[in-house]
Parts: C-alpha cells; sequence; structure tokens
C-alpha cells in the first residue's frame, strides 16, 4: 500500500471554494505516473501525480466547505489510485513485453535459413 512520505511537508493551496493538498508519497516514479493521471481523469477523484525534485506527490482537489469524512474518502481513494496505476502499468508492460515477442517470432519464421 502506498504511504505518506513520513519525512516530508505536506501542503497547501486555497483558491476560491477549492483546497488543494500536496502529499507526498513514498512511491518512486516511474510509469504508474502517467496511469495515475489518466485513472483519476477517469474518476471521480481530483487528483493528479507529479513528480517534483526529490520526490512524488499527489495533487488533491477538495471543497473548502466539504467536511472531514468527504476529504478523507477523497484522500484515501487518492492513495488507493496510485496502486491501481502501478497495476495498469504492470500489464502495460506485460503485454508491450508479449507484443515484442510475437514480432521476433513472426519475423524469425519470415527470414530465410
Amino acid at each position: 500500500m502506498t504511504t505518506v512520505d513520513p519525512e516530508a511537508e505536506v501542503e497547501f493551496a486555497e483558491a476560491g471554494n477549492e483546497l488543494t493538498v500536496f502529499v507526498p508519497v513514498t512511491e518512486r516514479p516511474g510509469p504508474w505516473l502517467r496511469e495515475y493521471n489518466g485513472l483519476a481523469r477517469a474518476s471521480s477523484v481530483l487528483a493528479e501525480a507529479d513528480e517534483v525534485p526529490g520526490q512524488v506527490r499527489l495533487k488533491v482537489k477538495v471543497a473548502r466547505s466539504a467536511g472531514r469524512d468527504v476529504i478523507f474518502a477523497a484522500l484515501d481513494q487518492s492513495l488507493e489510485l496510485v496502486e491501481k496505476a502501478k497495476a495498469e502499468a504492470e500489464a502495460e508492460a506485460v503485454h508491450s513485453r508479449d507484443a515484442r515477442h510475437h514480432v521476433e517470432d513472426w519475423l524469425e519464421a519470415r527470414r530465410p535459413g
């Protein structure tokens, strides 16, 4: 399970009725970042993952008027999406390896000698 980085600061930004929370996580950068942002856009979670020098962080937006339960749920969902994004990235890598293997088989079958 992805966890909040205990050694990094959580940052906040306010704009109008929106609070943006920048949550540093313990995950290393990787292909999951791209998958995360796609999954977040497809879900009801207003979140993005990005890499900043020395860390990965989740940028989660919530209404400033939201209650505790709503905010907890949004932050929990943003962390859960990391695991889903990692699984999607791994599946994509496996499919890519499989596709390359199939192409290599095809080439070998068509090469003379």
